[in-house]
């Protein structure tokens, strides 16, 4: 991972979520690691899109072709949440957690945002 990029919503001095993520530079990918709100009674505020929207701006300055990120089969408010960001699913692994994940319904899915050669397809 080179040069992550991380951006945190602090109320006062408290961290309330943040957003990480890094370029791929081998696939031009820019792969968001991590993007979390701590406090459930803050989810649904914006406050995760508006991290989003801030590393997608890190994501298009850095040349990346597309935004991906991961998450897993059972989470529906993360993949809604992504979705409605623009994001698509672009895949599956069967077997990324442990060798029992389709028996226990915990699939890996890939999602990714494409960025055209213009970069104005980010949100």
């Amino acid at each position: 991972m080179d040069n992550p990029i991380a951006y945190g919503y602090f109320e006062k001095d408290s961290l309330k979520g943040f957003v990480e993520g890094f370029y791929e530079k081998w696939n031009r990918r820019f792969r968001i690691s991590n993007i979390i709100i701590f406090d459930n009674d803050l989810r649904g505020k914006g406050i995760g899109k508006m991290l989003l929207d801030q590393i997608k701006i890190d994501a298009k300055k850095s040349g990346a072709r597309m935004v991906v990120l991961e998450t897993q089969s059972y989470n529906y408010k993360a993949i809604s949440f992504y979705e409605k960001n623009g994001f698509e699913i672009i895949g599956f692994d069967l077997f990324a957690y442990s060798n029992s994940d389709i028996k226990n319904h915990n699939i890996r899915i890939e999602m990714g945002l494409r960025i055209d050669e213009y970069g104005k397809r980010l949100c």
